[in-house]
Order: structure tokens, then sequence, then C-alpha cells
């Protein structure tokens, strides 16, 4: 039975006469949210939807229970706070009221179709551990990502998941903003630190520029770390939608003078899907992957060093459709 389904949804028709989410029950932190909610199509959350707090309106509601729910299947929760881990949001949905997700702090990733037009206030506030969007579209389509961006300053890799699989990836670093007083006008200036910022301004009606993405690269080498950095190339390497022979060379260029240290950060993160792109694309070879194995064995990550070891041998790896994947030995 699907956990995702096992769920309370209290709603009510809104302004537009169709469904908002007001408040979910669940017994688990992720929850999968329906597009039609007994003949009604769902296009809004209401405002602290999910938040710790709730602010349930007054008026007529609806309550709808999920299909894989039973009962004595186990005791409904306040799918609110630090219950919610992953929420899966419906295509429809046009609309993320103010503080919907305040304070969930354990939220990790959330998806969504393309639809999304309007983000409220503070939705994002304090979800400190969010970090991972999927956009159920092409990466060519328009969507409300940068609205949602706008909230979040906090690193956040954005996933494109289209009707062919995952056709591009974007990592927006961190970024932070102070503000200074300017004696003796007793007026504040604004101060922002990290191209994170930069690249989430991006757009164009609608849509990621991604060339203007690939701009943000030149100088985020002066003022990111090297961590970022490989993320934001190994990322538009691996799914090049729109990436000029320019900028991949630009990419290519950064991983292949930082090679020793995001392979080892693909070890310890035992990525073996980093790791074989970067062989096949002949950026890890010779005494890089040799050190590689080393480093996996010391690990004591038994089944990358043989891996590892297979290909520097010249053994053959098997890749299926959605990805890379090693044997098991």
């Amino acid at each position: 039975m699907d956990d995702t389904n096992q769920y309370r949804i209290l709603w009510r028709k809104n302004h537009r006469g169709m469904g908002e989410i007001l408040r979910v029950y669940a017994l688990r932190g992720t929850v999968r949210i329906p597009e039609i909610l007994e003949g009604c199509r769902v296009d809004a959350l209401a405002p602290y939807c999910f938040s710790s707090t709730d602010h349930i309106p007054d008026g007529d509601h609806f309550s709808t229970w999920g299909e894989g729910y039973e009962n004595g299947a186990g005791e409904l929760k306040e799918f609110a706070g630090n219950l919610v881990e992953e929420v899966v949001l419906p295509d429809t949905l046009t609309e993320i009221g103010a503080s919907a997700f305040y304070n969930c702090k354990k939220l990790k990733r959330l998806t969504l179709g393309s639809s999304l037009e309007t983000v409220g206030s503070d939705a994002f506030m304090n979800t400190l551990d969010f970090h991972e969007t999927v956009l159920m579209c092409g990466p060519g389509e328009k969507t409300g990502l940068k609205q949602m961006l706008s909230q979040i300053s906090s690193d956040m890799e954005v996933i494109f998941q289209g009707k062919a699989g995952r056709e591009a990836v974007l990592f927006y670093p961190e970024y932070y903003e102070s503000y200074d007083e300017i004696v003796p006008a007793h007026l504040f200036g604004r101060s922002i630190t990290g191209e994170g910022f930069r690249a989430r301004q991006g757009f164009k009606e609608g849509r990621v520029d991604f060339a203007a993405y690939d701009g943000v690269f030149s100088q985020a080498c002066v003022e990111e770390s090297e961590r970022t950095l490989g993320r934001m190339a190994k990322n538009r390497l691996m799914y090049p939608f729109a990436l000029s022979e320019k900028n991949a060379l630009m990419y290519r260029a950064y991983l292949g003078k930082h090679i020793t240290g995001f392979t080892r950060e693909a070890v310890e993160e035992r990525d073996f899907g980093t790791l074989l792109f970067l062989c096949e694309n002949a950026l890890l070879g010779g005494n890089d992957l040799k050190e590689a194995v080393r480093y996996a064995s010391e690990l004591e990550w038994a089944k990358g060093a043989a891996n590892l070891m297979q290909i520097l041998t010249g053994g053959k790896e098997e890749k299926s459709g959605d990805g890379y994947e090693f044997e098991e030995f």
C-alpha cells in the first residue's frame, strides 16, 4: 500500500471555484496531493497549510480521505511542521499561499508541475532542510520557479523531469543579504553576498534563461566554494540542455582543474553516477582514477573500489536508461 495515499484532506472551494487545501492529516512524512477532490480541481494551498501553526478559516469545509487509507491502518497525524518531509503537489496547482510551509524544518523535497503562478509571502520561511525541487515539465517550459526561488536563499537543486525523463538539473547556490546603516542620513544599504542571487535572476517570461545561468559561473569562481562550483558544472555537463559549446568547455575546464577534490567528494558520497560520467567523458582517468580506487578502498567502499578498478582495467559497465548503475560484485 502506498503511504502517500493514506491521508485525510481538509479543503474548501476558493473564489475561483477550485479546491484549496487547508490542512492535511497523514501517517508519514510524505504525501501526494491529488489533482481532483470530489470532482473539484485542486489549484491552491491555503496560507499556513503545512505550517506548524494552523490558521483554518471559517466557512464551509470538506473532508476527503485518501483511497489508500483503511480503518485501522494507523492513526493519522496533523501533517504539519516537523512531520513534513516531502510533498508531491498536483500539476493543477497555481498558488502556494503565504506561510504555507512556514517552520517545516524537515521538508527536504517538493515536487510540482509547471502551472504555479503565485507564491505568497514567507511561504518557505524556516524550511532549513529544503534543498531539492522537482518540476514535472521540460526545462524550456514556463513555470513558477522564479517566484519560489525569490523566497529561498539557501542552496537549491532544481530537477526538470520531463516526458523523456530527467532533462536538466540546475544548482542554485546559497546567498546572504545584510543591511548596513549609512550615517548620518540613517539610511540602510542592502548588501548581497554570493552569486546565488544573480543566478536566480536568469529568467525570461517565466522560463529559465540557461545562457544567463551559465554566465554567472565565471564570477562564481571568485566567490563560491569548490563544492558548489563542482555541482554547478557537473549538472550542466550531465544534462546539457541549451548548453553552448563555449560554456561546456568552461565547465569541463573547471572540473578538470579540480578533479582531485571533486572525485574525492563523489567517493565520499558513494556517487556511482558522477564517477562513471567523469570517466566516460575523459575527465577522470590515469593516476586520478587510481587515487579514486585507493580512496574508495580506504573508506571501505568495496563495491565502488571494485567497479572503479574494473573501469581502470578496461572492464565495461552497464548503463540504464535513467542514469548510471554499477553491477553488483
